[in-house]
């Protein structure tokens, strides 16, 4: 019999071994570009593909792509420390199109769980062994804090 994994280890395996991790990560970058980039700028610049270390976004003013440019280096820095994959560069580009479609909403903001709530999981998860315990404690209080 194999011996248990964690959660989080099986699914990083089978999106590797799908080869799902890259677009994933991709995906997170367009996702989260309001976050890496400040709202200002995300209002007027779209991440429009990914591709293996390249970032295509493209911007509608034109007067945005110098400073855009001075801003590479630290777009690119803040996509590490997020841990959104490493790029080694980002290409912008102008589209006279005036507006953009509506960007991704973003993750739904988490609240603090109750006293209650925290007591609650921590009594469900005494009845399970060891690992198993703690990932169900962090399942159940994701799901809380996410209502």
């Amino acid at each position: 019999m194999n011996s248990p994994k964690r959660v989080n280890t099986v699914l990083q395996s089978l999106l590797h071994q799908y080869q799902l991790d890259e677009e994933l990560g991709q995906y997170q970058v367009a996702a989260r570009w309001e976050e890496i980039v400040g709202e200002s700028m995300a209002r007027c610049t779209r991440v429009t593909r990914v591709q293996a270390d390249r970032i295509h976004v493209v911007t509608n003013e034109h007067r945005f792509l110098f400073p855009l440019s001075l801003l590479k280096p630290k777009i690119l820095r803040s996509i590490k420390e997020l841990g959104l994959g490493t790029y080694h560069d980002i290409t912008f580009s102008y589209s006279n199109r005036h507006t953009f479609p509506e960007a991704p909403p973003p993750p739904p903001k988490q609240r603090e769980l109750l006293p209650e709530e925290e007591q609650w999981c921590h009594e469900q998860a005494a009845r399970l062994d060891g690992d198993l315990a703690e990932i169900f404690s962090r399942l159940v209080a994701r799901d809380l804090r996410s209502r």
